[in-house]
């Protein structure tokens, strides 16, 4: 049986595609949309990395972390190779995206020497929507629109590069599959007062046990050791956060 009859409207236009909403198309002879899974591709920035480093050079953990994240929420995570830090160079590798929904980079977003993203990306032609955010990790976080790909390019740090994309990622996936956008701040209980003597909101790393949230002491945005001891990370406002309630991530 049914609750509905001939002439009603069943749902109002430009509803996010739920699930339940797929079956009502097909329930009722509409076309449905074959399921696919976001293509996203993941590539870090730098001559620097290496999976056997030498003395000046470092293991890429950002990659495999942004993959696992991107996995994690039911896209499809292509490890593309390192993005060269010289001009020509790079602007090449960004030239030809095809088959990419998302180009998620990190580092090369600074204001340093061989931070070449976002002039490399303007010289395309992309669309910039924004670079630098007022949050602490995060500020040199680029995004942008180059052809039909959205690129992120997260700081290089590796706090910085999961924290953004853990904000801008699941909004990205839920704008491109039509779904509803997620809600990505939870409330819960700070247990302790978080100082943050910065003019930036900071995410602070925490150990959370139901919605009780227990600061993590975090030495810099490249302290990977507490970010991967956290459960959570608590929004704290410039001018720090007293006990009491609490959004977190």
């Amino acid at each position: 049986s049914s609750h509905a009859v001939t002439g009603d409207e069943l749902l109002p236009e430009g509803r996010p595609l739920t699930a339940a909403r797929v079956g009502l198309r097909a329930w009722t002879g509409l076309p449905v949309p074959p399921p696919k899974r976001i293509r996203v591709g993941i590539a870090s920035t730098g001559d620097e990395l290496s999976g056997h480093p030498a003395p000046w050079q470092i293991r890429d953990s950002n990659g495999p972390m942004l993959a696992a994240l991107t996995h994690n929420l039911g896209a499809w995570a292509l490890r593309l190779p390192p993005l060269p830090d010289v001009k020509g160079a790079l602007n090449e590798r960004l030239s030809d995206l095809t088959g990419l929904s998302v180009l998620i980079t990190s580092g090369g977003v600074s204001m340093g020497e061989k931070d070449l993203m976002p002039v490399a990306l303007r010289e395309l032609g992309a669309e910039i929507l924004f670079h630098k955010l007022n949050l602490k990790p995060g500020k040199p976080m680029l995004a942008a629109i180059l052809g039909r790909t959205v690129v992120l390019g997260l700081p290089g740090n590796p706090q910085g590069a999961y924290l953004n994309a853990r904000i801008f990622l699941p909004i990205v996936l839920a704008r491109l599959q039509g779904t509803e956008l997620p809600e990505l701040w939870r409330r819960g209980q700070l247990m302790e007062a978080v100082a943050n003597n910065g003019d930036r909101p900071l995410l602070q790393p925490c150990r959370r046990e139901e919605d009780r949230l227990t600061p993590l002491a975090s030495r810099s945005s490249g302290d990977l050791v507490t970010l991967a001891r956290a459960d959570a990370c608590h929004w704290v406002p410039a001018g720090g956060a007293a006990p009491g309630p609490a959004r977190y991530l």
